[in-house]
């Protein structure tokens, strides 16, 4: 039985990918990755052939048909109606993954509050601490190039489009009543499904991402590991000029509900520990008009 996983970019979600398809589990590997939102700025090595730009109204555009070309190759042929809007359309393929054999892991849709707004519950929603996501997304070897628009990966421009990235995508994963996994307490959190306790295995937050910080920083950050060793100091491993922004400016811009779900989810909350995946009960494309609960995903091979 099908199961929804989603995680965004810097996230370990690659790793989590590789997994589930080591588990011998077939997994569509992020078909929404064809749908981008309307302000993205425009990519260079990263851009792929077949990606729809919308417009402002999101997910209620139609499928245009290279994207959808492109949806069909990352999710086992599963073809668009463009009739319909991409709303309605990935409201449908989710069916079609509870109802079957394939897992399927999403990376976008939760930005466009799509979770929330299908009423998708049961989602498996991995999250990381948003520096550390910003810093491993824009790694020179992944998606650097991407923060070039907004003059490179150390500008408030870059940094400020991915916090509220972080928010929106957070705030629906924890909207869905999903199943959230936070990167640095995978293992605990996972602990009590043994299927997600094998696939979090290889997540491992206990290092400090001191080489991944930025020059200007490496210093601040290696004096506060002295001052955690000797007892001193705030517990924290955001950057002193980051923090504002992650944790405060781009929050503002985001209304006082996100920031609420962003400081609850780093501090410490209860997550839902349903694994139950609940698709609408009425399927917009479904020629039956009704979809399926499924619970509990398969041992690994």
């Amino acid at each position: 039985m099908g199961r929804i996983f989603v995680g965004h970019g810097g996230g370990g979600s690659a790793a989590m990918i590789q997994r589930l398809r080591a588990s011998g589990a077939l997994c569509h590997c992020r078909p929404d990755v064809a749908l981008l939102p309307a302000d993205t700025p425009r990519l260079g090595t990263s851009a792929r052939d077949g990606m729809q730009v919308l417009s402002a109204a999101g997910y209620r555009d139609r499928p245009a048909p290279a994207s959808a070309d492109l949806f069909a190759k990352r999710s086992g042929g599963y073809r668009f109606d463009p009739a319909h809007s991409i709303h309605d359309n990935l409201a449908a393929y989710l069916c079609t993954v509870a109802a079957g054999e394939a897992h399927v892991w999403l990376c976008r849709a939760p930005c466009f509050g799509f979770l929330t707004s299908a009423g998708v519950t049961g989602a498996v929603c991995l999250v990381r601490h948003p520096l550390h996501q910003y810093l491993s997304f824009t790694q020179p070897y992944r998606h650097a190039d991407w923060a070039e628009a907004f003059g490179g990966r150390a500008s408030e421009g870059a940094i400020r489009y991915f916090a509220a990235a972080w928010c929106a995508f957070t705030a629906d994963c924890l909207g869905c009543a999903g199943r959230i996994i936070r990167y640095e307490h995978a293992r605990a959190d996972a602990a009590d499904d043994p299927f997600l306790s094998w696939l979090v295995q290889p997540l491992d937050s206990s290092k400090l991402l001191q080489r991944r910080m930025l020059p200007s920083h490496a210093t601040q950050v290696g004096a506060r590991a002295q001052n955690r060793r000797a007892g001193k100091g705030r517990q924290h491993t955001c950057s002193a000029q980051y923090s504002p922004i992650l944790q405060g400016g781009a929050l503002a811009q985001q209304g006082t509900t996100r920031a609420s779900h962003q400081r609850r989810l780093i501090t410490n909350f209860e997550p839902d520990y349903s694994s139950t995946i609940s698709i609408p009960s009425t399927c917009p494309l479904s020629t039956t008009g009704a979809c399926t609960s499924v619970a509990n995903a398969p041992s690994p091979g």
